[in-house]
């Protein structure tokens, strides 16, 4: 049997998964980076010494059981960390599975499905005395047409990753009955679990509905970054100091990582349709 490796194996290649990529690097933990998407940008990081193209995760979760299982004697003893939902659930669903190889840091499931199901979340939350919105019930005709609903609601899903797959984001607003009932109707033909929750009471769920105003032009790097997918030259700057006239382009790490051929073949394919994110990190 090997010895144990040192280092990590980060699996999940967003923005995210690019800060945790350089944390690590940065300490000198050597890392093993897992892409699940075509849209990932991690791949082009220097940081990453090696990668492993996984698009056929989303629909065939366990490839990526398989792949540990497959690189078990190099990477034994490195910790497994994500920002993937569907990678945490399988993490935690097969921890005993992994952790003869691996050091888990994903809670055991009975733990981690509090916070994958966000109706388990609002109900420990509330047991603990934490503020919570309003709730109205799962989302059907019925909750829709109930006369004590106080507008405007969000309607949010039970999960979130397969709800934003769908409708392209995280919640849906509902100024009035007729809106929500459209909702309502469209989550119900989705077959997706969600359910109105107040926009307006208590307090704190009014934040909620301000993070989906969209900010005027020049309004900060929130403006700036909301704008980037559909217009990349926002992201050109003037440097500072003298001579400032001249603007130069933002880039990404400086040279590209290493691939297994799989990986390659992944970046290659994938160049031209991630440069533009590439470049915001």
């Amino acid at each position: 049997m090997s010895a144990p490796s040192r280092g990590a194996v980060v699996i999940g290649g967003s923005i995210t998964g690019l800060s945790s990529l350089r944390a690590l690097a940065s300490h000198g933990v050597a890392v093993a980076l897992v892409a699940t998407s075509p849209h990932d940008v991690a791949p082009f990081s220097r940081f990453a010494r090696e990668t492993h193209a996984l698009l056929e995760f989303e629909a065939q979760p366990g490839s990526l059981l398989d792949l540990l299982e497959r690189h078990s004697g190099r990477w034994r003893g490195r910790v497994l960390l994500t920002n993937h939902d569907e990678v945490a659930t399988l993490l935690a669903r097969h921890r005993e599975r992994l952790e003869s190889w691996y050091r888990i840091v994903t809670p055991p499931w009975e733990t981690t499905r509090h916070v994958m199901q966000k109706d388990l979340t609002y109900a420990v939350a509330q047991r603990v005395g934490v503020d919570v919105p309003r709730m109205y019930g799962a989302a059907s005709p019925e909750v829709a047409a109930r006369s004590d609903i106080l507008f405007p609601v969000v309607v949010k899903p039970v999960e979130s990753r397969p709800f934003f797959a769908r409708f392209g984001v995280k919640l849906l607003v509902a100024g009035d009955r007729d809106e929500l009932r459209r909702h309502v109707r469209d989550v119900q033909d989705a077959g997706l679990r969600a359910d109105p929750r107040s926009g307006a009471r208590p307090r704190r769920a009014v934040p909620q509905l301000h993070r989906l105003h969209r900010p005027p032009r020049r309004a900060g790097r929130r403006a700036l970054h909301a704008q980037a997918a559909q217009e990349p030259t926002l992201l050109r700057r003037r440097p500072r100091g003298r001579g400032g006239a001249r603007e130069r382009a933002p880039r990404a790490d400086p040279s590209p990582c290493s691939a297994t051929s799989d990986g390659a073949a992944w970046r290659a394919s994938n160049t031209s349709s991630i440069r533009a994110t590439a470049a915001i990190a």
